[in-house]
């Protein structure tokens, strides 16, 4: 669209809290993500007791694993569709869930989520707009401080992603596609995913607003490198003491 997307409503104080609990488990999951190397993305799923919305447990969780894994595809909302088909899904039980992720979800998670046709409700903590807005803030930020834009080398990120000018807006695209998750659901032809959001929108942005200014400047990358080298290497002392046991 070439239309600026407006943000959307903000839910009220008492649905907030409502949700608050579980929000804050997706976001804890999205700050662990970053400490394994990958984007800060969590989302879990949670199992509401009788009618009503007062009584939950979060029954699977999951975590963004694009760089560990090298899979640009692995969101944490997929990871967790994916979860849930080969666990609680497996015996082709239609029990609806919730869905709470850090991040609102993308097109691509959106259309897991609809074709697992298990989940009544996503609710997000930070939106499409204000992840732009923060990831174009560090990449303009990290351009106008460096004199080359060869810094990051990150194998997630397509390429053409730190340029200046139209590759610069290009990267910020790339980064977070900004078609909401609500339009998204009520044009998919049976609207039966219900999207609540943002919630606690300034607490989940808090992770991006420190990740990514470190993901263009390279640093992540630098950080991230040493985190698999060190489970690499945990890894590896663990298959020889299991090999020398067997022995």
């Amino acid at each position: 669209m070439s239309e600026k997307q407006q943000p959307p409503s903000k839910p009220s104080a008492a649905v907030e809290r409502q949700h608050a609990g579980f929000i804050r488990a997706a976001n804890a999951l999205a700050r662990q993500s970053v400490a394994r190397a990958n984007h800060p993305f969590g989302a879990v799923l949670v199992r509401y007791r009788g009618d009503g919305e007062q009584e939950g447990e979060v029954v699977l969780s999951a975590q963004n694993g694009v760089c560990s894994g090298v899979d640009v595809t692995a969101h944490a909302e997929l990871q967790l569709i994916r979860k849930a088909w080969a666990t609680l899904w497996q015996d082709g039980g239609d029990e609806k869930l919730w869905l709470y992720t850090s991040t609102e979800p993308c097109p691509m998670c959106c259309g897991a989520i609809y074709w697992a046709q298990r989940v009544s409700h996503v609710v997000y903590g930070c939106s499409h707009g204000t992840l732009n807005d923060i990831v174009a803030q560090a990449a303009a930020s990290t351009s106008s401080s460096s004199p080359s834009s060869s810094s990051s080398t990150s194998p997630s990120v397509a390429d053409g992603q730190q340029g200046d000018g139209e590759n610069s807006e290009h990267k910020v695209q790339g980064v977070a596609m900004t078609i909401p998750a609500k339009e998204i659901f009520e044009r998919s032809g049976l609207p039966h995913v219900q999207v609540i959001g943002p919630i606690l929108e300034d607490e989940c942005a808090a992770v991006h607003r420190e990740f990514w200014p470190a993901f263009f400047s390279g640093a992540h990358d630098k950080q991230g490198s040493q985190s698999v080298d060190a489970a690499s290497s945990s890894s590896s002392s663990s298959s020889v003491s299991s090999s020398t046991d067997k022995v």
